[in-house]
């Protein structure tokens, strides 16, 4: 039994989509619903992944919408962030964005790009006592201990470590080594 792609099968996806997103209100006890407008984005993605594609986008700009409702705007697609969009732009099967939604500029946040840390001697990934040192040298720099800088951050991220990260510029395995060396016990909500 053959199963035409997704892209093929527009009625499907606002039903698909109302289906996941119920699924994900119910895991995160949130009541978010869908706009006109944001089932017309939907519909007018060309999902190249089918229905897991579709799930994984839903599930994505359920976590990231802000409202009550999931619009146009909060879609990744609208501001050239989603991969997909990215890898198929140019090809034959592109994902045009409906003349009537207009894409609304977002400011640019520029995310530091750490390297993992090497090994000077022998030019491979560094120890874990050599990544705390990194993580250490990283949160070293201006004022405070690297122990405030790193409790800082964290309440600055709500206790997430990924967050933290990207705020001193460090990789979560970094975070989750200086929280080690600094004996700082992780906050739970």
């Amino acid at each position: 039994m053959t199963l035409p792609p997704l892209r093929e099968r527009k009625g499907d996806i606002p039903l698909l989509a109302n289906e996941f997103l119920k699924r994900f209100n119910e895991q995160n006890d949130r009541t978010l619903t869908f706009t006109p407008s944001a089932i017309e984005v939907l519909t007018h993605c060309y999902f190249p992944g089918n229905v897991r594609e579709l799930d994984n986008c839903v599930q994505r700009t359920a976590t990231l919408a802000h409202g009550c409702s999931i619009v146009a705007d909060d879609f990744a697609c609208r501001h050239d962030e989603c991969l997909s969009a990215v890898l198929w732009k140019g090809r034959e099967h592109s994902m045009p964005t409906p003349p009537s939604l207009p894409a609304r500029p977002r400011p640019a946040v520029p995310l530091p790009v750490v390297a993992p840390p090497v090994d000077a001697d022998s030019e491979r990934p560094a120890e874990p006592a050599d990544k705390a040192r990194v993580a250490g040298e990283a949160m070293a720099g201006s004022g405070g201990s690297e122990r405030e800088r790193l409790i800082d951050a964290m309440e600055r991220a709500g206790w997430v470590q990924a967050k933290a990260a990207r705020i001193l510029g460090l990789t979560p395995r970094q975070i989750g080594y200086a929280l080690k060396k600094y004996d700082v016990e992780i906050k739970r909500f």
